[in-house]
């Protein structure tokens, strides 16, 4: 089998650190997490590409674990060869679907959907993130029950595995979709996802949102701390109604908030984690 290169971060945090731990690994920009627990403490095994170089990703680490702040051991950084594919298959054994907000039951390929859901949507662990796992994603989706029905047009920023994007349509086969990510595997892998699920009529695009000129009634956009710290402006320049903003802490909502002028309407949490629903008025 094919191998490749990769850079492996390895720590370990105190239980109740472990979504500060983990939002941290997203900003930074993983491509795989493996997590397990042992007594009181959180393990991972952090994968990213090889033009990381290891020196300074332990250095970012460190940097970002201060300025939340969280505690950490254990810490190691080097670089190793492995298979891939030998991640999805531990994925494959785990992972038999899930239910989001008592609408949607999101499942793999070798898992049947379940009738009591209104909503199937199959999507197979790949290298885009969004498998529906993450509470961002989950928060996401539910947001998205109370405000897609009511939208015309939908941009969603960051699409990853798309399924935002398919879950979107599948509450309203009239809205128009832009999904948008800077990476082009993602948008592979989400166009990928949205003939799987039957959902047409959604347009993929490669870019940032200060790319686009249009506004939307409903802009949506699960990406990090950091990146709404540097793309909050060209976001909100796209907002014609509503916005929608997750993939961060709960402890973060304030900073969140004070990059962004429009008005807070509601808010969800799980697990420490936040999502937030802003209008233009």
């Amino acid at each position: 089998m094919e191998t490749q290169t990769w850079t492996l971060l390895e720590v370990s945090v105190p239980s109740p650190d472990r979504e500060f731990a983990s939002q941290v690994f997203w900003e930074l920009g993983t491509v795989g997490v493996e997590e397990w627990e042992t007594g009181k403490n959180s393990h991972f095994a952090v994968f990213f590409p090889s033009r990381r170089m290891a020196f300074g990703l332990k250095k970012e680490f460190q940097k970002a674990a201060q300025q939340i702040p969280f505690t950490f051991q254990n810490l190691k950084v080097s670089t190793f060869q492995d298979n891939p594919n030998l991640w999805i298959q531990n994925f494959r054994n785990h992972f038999q679907g899930l239910e989001v907000a008592g609408t949607f039951f999101v499942h793999p390929s070798w898992r049947k959907p379940v009738a009591k859901y209104p909503i199937s949507i199959q999507i197979d662990p790949g290298q885009a993130f969004g498998t529906g796992t993450h509470e961002s994603t989950q928060l996401c989706l539910e947001a998205l029950v109370h405000l897609a029905p009511q939208s015309s047009n939908l941009l969603d920023v960051g699409t990853g595995s798309g399924i935002l994007s398919v879950a979107a349509y599948k509450l309203n086969s009239f809205i128009k979709i832009i999904a948008l990510d800077l990476d082009k595997l993602a948008v592979f892998e989400a166009s990928k996802n949205s003939c799987i699920n039957e959902t047409p009529g959604i347009s993929y695009l490669i870019g940032t949102p200060a790319s686009l000129i249009a506004r939307f009634d409903l802009v949506i956009a699960n990406l990090s701390l950091n990146t709404f710290r540097k793309e909050a402006t060209d976001l909100e320049k796209l907002v014609g109604r509503n916005l929608c903003l997750s993939g961060f802490t709960l402890d973060q909502v304030d900073e969140v908030q004070e990059y962004f002028t429009l008005q807070l309407v509601n808010r969800w949490e799980l697990n420490q984690w936040c999502c937030l629903h802003l209008r233009n008025v």
